[in-house]
């Protein structure tokens, strides 16, 4: 998954520059590997429960 990770954000990084600025470039392979050995995603699950696809949030234009 952190390779996908890459991928994107290669595809994504003029957007993602206006939001983070990146002055180092692009985060490593290995560097997403670090970050996702330090997240507690119980917690992440419970701060966004948007990203659980268990619980799938409807698209804005579908909302009543």
């Amino acid at each position: 998954m952190p390779k996908e990770i890459e991928l994107w954000v290669q595809e994504k990084l003029p957007w993602l520059r206006q939001c983070l600025g990146l002055p180092n470039g692009i985060p490593s392979h290995d560097t997403i590997v670090r970050l996702f050995g330090l997240m507690n995603f119980t917690q992440v699950r419970s701060d966004f429960p948007s990203l659980d696809r268990r619980h799938p949030v409807q698209p804005f234009h579908l909302r009543s």
